[in-house]
């Protein structure tokens, strides 16, 4: 506000109120003639504000636009920078700082041979779209970012008893004493080395991604999964299960409600075969269509996921099945970063540069009563079902197929 429309303003204040004591007098003429004046500076007034607002827009017009920090660091290309270190050139201070682990600038014009470099953010964000692409065990349970080598965590062991009732006024009994046990962790690395050609020169953001999910993204959702079922797997003896309804009776059994809410059943596609094949004494299919997903199936109330038979295979002709809350069973530490290096030396007869990419994990069992670990299949000689007439029906049923 300039200092010319402060004044109007309170001009038009004092001559408002000599208009409404001129009123009060019934003084009419003057103080018609007081609003009069008021009208006037009214008019006064949008012409210097309108003017004021114009000498804003001038000025601003002639100051250039400021680019925020981050602004400018969100626009080094990171297929560029690792396309600049497979071509030995010279990197700039931004392109360093971005892949720099310890927020360090890279010594010398050119990265060293085999030393360990930040995965620049845009090319982790392009990693974990293409993840998606591909079953992931990850999904499933519970993943806990850390910035630590190694650690660990405690869980509560046994049953809640719950709070005391007591009468008001009244003594609080001591509870029961928890026991807890401790879990450590301890990350690991695991990595690949891939043959990079020279082409890649020519097409920097493609050319990589191709050579980072045909080596990198596609062979580490494997090791994780392995990993993950491996765990699922420890200090379990898996239960005997000779068909469905041996599998239904022990979700109902086995598993305690509280692990229902986000439970799911994890099986291979042998075992997923199997459960899809079957059908109840009326005949009708035991898997029902998972309303929220309709590439699903369901079973008894629990959406079936599905993993290929290489990496989760079959037990001595049985099929494994998962089933509970994974998330609440296995915890997938993970160490948030992925690091690269870069080495001509590897592949120099094949004129070609290795590019290495680590990841570095642990997967830790949690609370071992969430879930249950079974092994699926109809004994020799064993009715699948109720009874026998079941087993005609689904013969029948099979044989219509």
């Amino acid at each position: 506000m300039t200092e010319r429309m402060k004044e109007i303003l309170s001009t038009k204040k004092s001559l408002l109120e000599e208009a409404t004591r001129l009123k009060v007098e019934k003084k009419f003429d003057e103080a018609a003639d007081k609003l009069a004046q008021i009208k006037l500076l009214d008019n006064e007034y949008n012409v210097e504000q309108g003017l004021e607002q114009v000498e804003k827009t001038a000025a601003a017009a002639d100051v250039p636009a400021k680019v925020p920090e981050n602004k400018e660091k969100s626009m080094v290309n990171g297929f560029k920078i690792i396309a600049k270190m497979l071509k030995k050139q010279h990197l700039t201070d931004e392109e360093k700082e971005a892949i720099s682990l310890e927020k360090a600038l890279i010594s010398g014009d050119n990265a060293v041979n085999g030393e360990n470099h930040l995965i620049p953010e845009d090319i982790h964000t392009a990693i974990t779209e293409f993840r998606k692409t591909y079953m992931s065990a990850k999904d499933y349970v519970s993943v806990i970012p850390t910035s630590t080598i190694s650690g660990s965590f405690t869980f509560e062991a046994g049953e809640p008893t719950g709070l005391i009732a007591f009468e008001d006024g009244g003594r609080i009994s001591t509870g029961k004493e928890p026991t807890f046990s401790t879990v450590d962790y301890k990350i690991k690395h695991y990595g690949e080395i891939m043959p990079v050609s020279n082409i890649l020169k020519d097409n920097e953001t493609g050319g990589l991604m191709a050579y980072l999910n045909r080596w990198f993204v596609r062979d580490s959702i494997i090791t994780e999964n392995g990993k993950i079922f491996d765990t699922l797997k420890k200090d379990k003896t898996p239960k005997a299960l000779s068909g469905w309804q041996a599998l239904k009776h022990s979700i109902n059994t086995d598993v305690a409600a509280d692990y229902w809410i986000d439970g799911i059943i994890i099986t291979n596609q042998s075992g997923f075969a199997y459960l899809d094949d079957s059908v109840d004494a009326s005949g009708r299919p035991i898997l029902s269509d998972d309303v929220k997903e309709a590439t699903k199936k369901r079973f008894n109330g629990l959406s079936v996921i599905v993993f290929p038979d290489a990496q989760l295979p079959d037990v001595e002709g049985k099929h494994p099945v998962f089933y509970g809350s994974l998330k609440a069973g296995c915890w997938f530490i993970e160490r948030k970063i992925l690091e690269f290096a870069v080495s001509e030396h590897i592949f120099f007869c094949e004129n070609q540069t290795a590019l290495r990419v680590m990841e570095s994990f642990d997967v830790i069992s949690a609370d071992k009563n969430a879930y249950q670990y079974g092994l699926l299949g109809q004994e020799s000689g064993t009715p699948d079902g109720d009874d026998t007439q079941e087993s005609s029906l689904l013969a029948k049923s099979r044989s219509s197929k």
